[in-house]
């Protein structure tokens, strides 16, 4: 079973002239460790939001190699 980490978005990476998400930096609560995430990751809201926005928290699941697997928006 793989634990699942708390942490927030640190920043929002984008492509040249701000058109698309290219990558995510994520801050773990667990000594700041910053991961960063394809943005294809994230899990989409219940409102059907699939991009968070910086300082958005979020729970992370981590694959075996120490990768994230899978992101979650938190309310």
């Amino acid at each position: 079973m793989r634990h699942l980490l708390t942490g927030r978005i640190a920043r929002v990476r984008r492509s040249l002239w701000r058109r698309q998400v290219t990558g995510l930096v994520v801050e773990l609560d667990v000594h700041r460790i910053k991961l960063v995430a394809n943005p294809l990751l994230v899990e989409p809201t219940s409102d059907g939001r699939t991009i968070p926005r910086q300082n958005d928290p979020v729970r992370v699941v981590l694959n075996d190699d120490g990768w994230i697997d899978r992101i979650w928006m938190r309310n």
